[in-house]
């Protein structure tokens, strides 16, 4: 075979292994466009029956995710530092690993700030209320009084004493680092619970620092509702209260009755599902009053579904947590000894 006719069948092959080359590539191609861009299928929230809706909706609440691009990933097994390592320590590390997607290293770095903040506010809350007590005139006082002074004295005691011992794992700790509405948001946009139910209620103002970072609000803005409702598919109680405060445009509503707007529907059904957590018969009594109040102000088909969603919601995420169980008065954002 003369050198002419070698050339020619030497591109013809290679012409065909590009040819096959270039086929595979487009299949290959199509195959992962059909993978990841396929519609959702039709009936993937039939078993909650929750569908997204804006924020004025009159239809019943929406289950919202927190956008994917906020959740943990993936990251190396690193082990926490020790529970007793000094905040100012491992606050850099920790925080870098929060800022990776590092949930557990977030959480963390949460806490360790918030028990910061309480061990400052408890010093001096409790060392003011023991300096009334002893300076109080107890010379008019009976048995009974003075034996529930001395325990009062006695209480504030051990939590000064609990507070000391934190304080050593608060000591070079900047101001900048005791702001707990940066890490209260990137804890909560990994998972935490916890973290939500302080960033949402009322993590922007806990720690200081708003004056100087007005762009908080627009986080906040833009976070706290889809934060809230993820906490609700945990089961979170303390959530469901500051939804249902929020659209109901209550004196307690914060920030997030701002950013939710009213709306009586969505104020019902979280009403409806409070009440399936009732606790006691005087809870019960009570939250049936206002739902029955709330009731006479909306369409019949709005009522319905309201009950029909807080049901569905109820069974589907606080089997584990069925009834209500935070205290009158619970502040989220305290987590002292956690």
């Amino acid at each position: 075979m003369n050198l002419h006719n070698r050339n020619r069948l030497f591109f013809a092959a290679l012409a065909i292994v590009l040819i096959a080359a270039a086929a595979t590539a487009s299949w290959l191609y199509r195959s992962d466009r059909s993978a990841t861009s396929a519609p959702p299928s039709a009936d993937a929230g039939a078993d909650t029956g929750l569908a997204v809706t804006p924020r004025h909706a009159t239809t019943v609440p929406a289950a919202a995710k927190v956008a994917k691009k906020t959740g943990p990933i993936h990251v190396l097994s690193i082990p926490l530092p020790p529970p007793n390592a000094p905040l100012a320590q491992v606050y850099a590390d920790l925080k870098a690993r929060a800022d990776a997607g590092d949930a557990s290293a977030a959480s963390r770095l949460y806490r360790d700030v918030s028990r910061c903040l309480d061990t400052r506010d408890v010093l001096a809350s409790r060392s003011r209320a023991a300096g009334w007590l002893l300076e109080d005139d107890v010379s008019k006082l009976d048995a009974d009084q003075l034996a529930r002074r001395e325990r009062r004295l006695g209480t504030i005691e051990d939590d000064l004493a609990k507070a000391r011992a934190n304080s050593s794992l608060c000591e070079g700790v900047t101001p900048a680092q005791l702001q707990l509405a940066p890490v209260a948001l990137r804890a909560a946009q990994l998972g935490d619970a916890q973290a939500a139910d302080c960033y949402v209620g009322a993590g922007l103002t806990a720690g200081g620092g708003l004056l100087d970072h007005p762009e908080w609000l627009h986080d906040y803005k833009g976070n706290a509702l889809s934060l809230a409702n993820a906490a609700v598919e945990q089961g979170d109680w303390v959530m469901v209260n500051q939804l249902q405060r929020a659209y109901a445009q209550s004196n307690n509503a914060g920030l997030l009755g701002q950013v939710a707007g009213a709306d009586p529907s969505q104020a019902y059904a979280y009403l409806k599902l409070r009440s399936l957590g009732a606790v006691t018969p005087q809870g019960n009594s009570f939250l049936s009053r206002q739902l029955a109040d709330a009731a006479q102000n909306l369409p019949a088909d709005a009522v319905t579904q309201g009950d029909a969603w807080a049901q569905s919601t109820y069974q589907q995420y606080f089997g584990a947590n069925p009834q209500i169980n935070t205290p009158r008065g619970f502040n989220p954002c305290q987590n002292i000894g956690n």
